[in-house]
């Protein structure tokens, strides 16, 4: 991976141990993001493209992907799991030691079956803090029931965790402080 590529995702606060640990890699053009079935057996891959270019969709899928739960095999024996809209928000929280999970549909593509891998276990859905997220975290919340879900302050002018984290770094807070505090005010619906 270029070491361009390595500094973005430095800068978005994904350290280079999650990257290795979740096998991020590079092909030349684009980041590769290996996409594991909750055993941890390889199912595809998905790609995002380079952060410096604006050409061509910014994820792409090998051929026969499909909607998967993004790190269900990293959670099997965690408590705590957060429910995050992409990724790369994912990984970024990984970094700050939360066990996260993602559709790699985005926010609308909660699938009701993924409830059975998290039976048992305390969930927190934190999707990106616009339209698509609200509602992406509301079908969710349809199959989770007893999920707690984050609502972003309309004074955030904060676009997901990624967002926050970073901000947090700019700031000079504490980002594991700042996302206890965060998640720590996660409602009951």
């Amino acid at each position: 991976m270029p070491q361009r590529i390595k500094d973005w995702f430095l800068n978005r606060t994904v350290s280079e141990q999650v990257l290795e640990d979740f096998n991020i890699g590079w092909d030349g053009g684009r980041i590769v993001i290996p996409v594991y079935r909750p055993d941890g057996t390889f199912a595809f891959n998905k790609y995002r493209r380079d952060p410096e270019s604006e050409s061509g969709p910014k994820y792409q899928y090998d051929k026969g992907g499909w909607t998967a739960l993004y790190g269900a095999n990293k959670v099997v024996n965690a408590n705590t799991v957060y429910l995050i809209e992409g990724e790369l928000d994912a990984l970024c929280l990984w970094s700050h030691g939360i066990s996260a999970i993602s559709s790699t549909g985005g926010a609308g593509a909660f699938d009701p079956r993924w409830t059975e891998l998290l039976l048992g276990k305390d969930i927190v859905i934190c999707f990106d803090n616009d339209e698509a997220g609200a509602t992406g975290a509301l079908r969710a919340l349809l199959s989770l029931p007893k999920a707690r879900v984050v609502v972003w302050p309309l004074l955030y002018n904060i676009k997901d965790v990624t967002d926050y984290c970073m901000r947090a770094v700019e700031s000079g807070q504490d980002v594991k402080d700042k996302l206890k505090k965060l998640f720590a005010k996660a409602e009951n619906f």
